[in-house]
């Protein structure tokens, strides 16, 4: 009798099911399209964070938002109904930031990128502004440090070449720092951050538990004559890149970095390669294929297993045609700052090659894992 009730339950409300089941999915359909830009949820979790109660205690807010991530057709990111939420439907789209038709109104300047993107840097804009705004409410703006910054570049993603490890950084403050114009030539790379937050905020902390150098002496410094720290000098320091499948170094005006893949994946016959390239394809769905001259002989990429690498490397396949799937890079970043000259096997290098290998492998010594023949004993 029991199973028999909940049959004739399931029955009765089989009509009332279905359609629920149909605005579920619409509902799901939509969040999917828009669930990379939620800048205004962002927004009001940051802003709840920023309660009275933290003049009188330290705090960190991170902003993660997805911006200037596609999707980039304008009804799936500003122009889509800002109701929508990876969880819910909102009744009342939120409203602390302008509307999409201010942010096409706004981004009508004369630059060869699409609308989507210039709206989607207004957006961005608003963003910051907002929180900005927030902070002075809130008595916070005196006391604050402001870090800008992204994961990655864009123009060569994916890999270990400047266009894809090259980031933007920006660090504000009320007022600004006392740095009086002066230009640095410091090396600063991403793990610096959190070392020279806690520096700025006169927080103590043990060196050895950071593999960042703190770059805080950088935004004090107001003089020239003032000398850099022997870790943030370019010709001293040693930047250590990591992506996928590739291991670098930057030390001074050169960088070398190996692209090495496990051995497994080198005896793959060529049947096992072509279902990894046609499952990548796949998955793409109605989306033009990342690379049409890709086949199951192309090389993997710096990112991926996949022969001719995956959709995150495309834009470095295309800039750098020649050498992008070769094992072994060097360059003369002064001299090719686009890195369309690999000088391995210049003999005039020779040297500069052996030492950046050698730093290398001290850096790897320091790190779980391992990475092909720079980690083997020798």
């Amino acid at each position: 009798q029991q199973h028999q009730g909940r049959a004739q339950r399931r029955q009765a409300g089989r009509g009332l099911q279905e359609e629920s089941d149909v605005q579920l999915m619409e509902q799901e359909i939509v969040a999917e399209q828009r669930r990379e830009q939620q800048l205004e949820q962002q927004v009001e979790a940051a802003e709840q964070r920023l309660h009275p109660g933290q003049q009188s205690r330290p705090f960190l807010l991170w902003l993660a938002t997805t911006l200037m991530h596609s999707p980039f057709e304008e009804d799936r990111g500003f122009r889509a109904d800002r109701r929508i939420t990876p969880y819910k439907l909102l009744d009342e789209p939120a409203t602390m930031l302008p509307g999409s038709d201010s942010l096409r109104e706004r981004a009508q300047w004369g630059h060869p990128w699409g609308m989507s993107t210039k709206a989607m840097l207004v957006w961005l804009d608003d963003a910051f502004g907002q929180l900005l705004a927030s902070l002075d409410e809130r008595g916070l703006s005196d006391n604050t440090i402001i870090m800008f910054l992204n994961d990655h570049g864009v123009l060569a993603k994916g890999s270990l070449y400047d266009g894809g490890v090259r980031t933007p950084l920006a660090v504000w403050r009320k007022g600004g720092f006392p740095t009086n114009g002066v230009v640095s030539d410091a090396s600063v790379s991403m793990v610096d951050v959190v070392p020279t937050l806690l520096d700025l905020a006169n927080i103590p902390y043990d060196d050895e538990a950071f593999d960042g150098q703190s770059f805080a002496h950088v935004v004090r410094r107001d003089s020239l004559e003032e000398e850099l720290p022997a870790q943030l000098r370019q010709e001293e320091r040693v930047i250590y890149l990591e992506v996928g499948y590739s291991r670098g170094v930057v030390k001074g005006r050169y960088k070398y970095f190996a692209m090495r893949h496990p051995e497994w994946a080198q005896e793959l016959t060529p049947d096992e390669r072509q279902m990894i390239l046609d499952k990548m394809l796949a998955s793409r769905g109605n989306m033009p294929p990342p690379r049409m001259h890709a086949t199951r002989e192309s090389p993997f990429g710096n990112m991926c297993l996949v022969p001719g690498g995956c959709d995150a490397e495309y834009e470095g396949t295309q800039s750098h045609v020649q050498d992008y799937f070769a094992p072994d890079h060097l360059y003369d970043l002064s001299l090719d700052p686009d890195e369309q000259q690999n000088l391995v096997a210049d003999p005039r290098y020779a040297s500069v090659l052996a030492d950046l290998k050698r730093e290398l492998r001290e850096v790897l010594k320091s790190l779980p894992g391992t990475f092909a023949e720079f980690t083997e004993e020798t």
